[in-house]
């Protein structure tokens, strides 16, 4: 089993808690997610920096970190800028 598998097994035992209305259920998903954590996940993190894995995870890490000061300037833009129209014309930059 991969990283990516078992995050999708996570993913749906976590799905499976969260919109379960059976108490049994939410216990038996959580129960299953602590021996995935156990079992499963802390063996693949700590074989990551063995395999390479870990210099992938690293950049995309990296990747998301250098995108939020982009997302920040974009977000910061888009409120500060006037919702109408100004007084400046776009081709003339002239006001009326």
């Amino acid at each position: 089993m991969g990283v990516l598998g078992s995050d999708l097994v996570l993913l749906t035992l976590g799905t499976t808690a969260l919109v379960s209305g059976a108490p049994e259920l939410v216990r038996a998903s959580y129960l299953a997610i602590g021996l995935l954590a156990d079992a499963v996940l802390v063996p693949l993190a700590l074989a990551a920096p063995l395999t390479g894995i870990g210099r992938l995870g690293v950049a995309v890490t990296l990747a998301p970190a250098g995108a939020l000061p982009l997302l920040l300037a974009t977000v910061t833009l888009a409120v500060s800028e006037p919702w109408a129209r100004t007084q400046f014309r776009r081709t003339g930059g002239t006001s009326r």
